[in-house]
């Protein structure tokens, strides 16, 4: 049975969470949600009287696809010129004809430069595996030599 003052404080909320429960939905820190709002990518809908921020599901999904620029190593300049390109395409049916043409030139573009950094973490990730491989191998000599002399624990 919730308080009165549990009540309250889920009607002030509404659909809005508090930047701990955004934090934790989203699988990011408090830090990195307070670091994107002091260099302006996002912005919490609204403020409780007390100055706690309310992050609602729109919100939500703004901060989903900033962390999905996170990997790219994109600029600040570079994420909020994509997140402007993204926002604008789910209103695509407002748009003129010259809009819509440059959105669709924006996002291709994007998805190119995308594409390419795919391509480079790849190749990582392909150094990180040979890398694991040569440690595997190191540390099968270093075990096996270890049995040959008898001192395996």
């Amino acid at each position: 049975m919730s308080t009165a003052g549990e009540r309250e404080h889920a009607a002030l909320l509404g659909d809005a969470v508090q930047i701990g429960e955004a934090a934790e939905r989203v699988g990011l820190s408090l830090r990195t949600l307070r670091y994107w709002e002091e260099i302006g990518l996002l912005v919490p809908s609204r403020r409780t009287a007390g100055g706690f921020r309310l992050y609602s599901e729109g919100d939500l999904k703004r901060v989903a696809i900033l962390k999905s620029m996170k990997p790219l190593g994109l600029t600040r300049d570079q994420m909020k010129e994509l997140l402007a390109l993204v926002e604008t395409a789910t209103a695509a049916e407002t748009l003129s004809t010259d809009e819509l043409a440059s959105v669709i030139a924006g996002l291709g573009g994007w998805i190119e430069e995308t594409s390419e950094a795919i391509e480079k973490l790849e190749r990582r990730i392909g150094e990180a595996h040979r890398l694991r491989l040569r440690l595997g191998e190191a540390l099968a000599v270093c075990e096996t030599t270890r049995r040959l002399r008898g001192t395996v624990p």
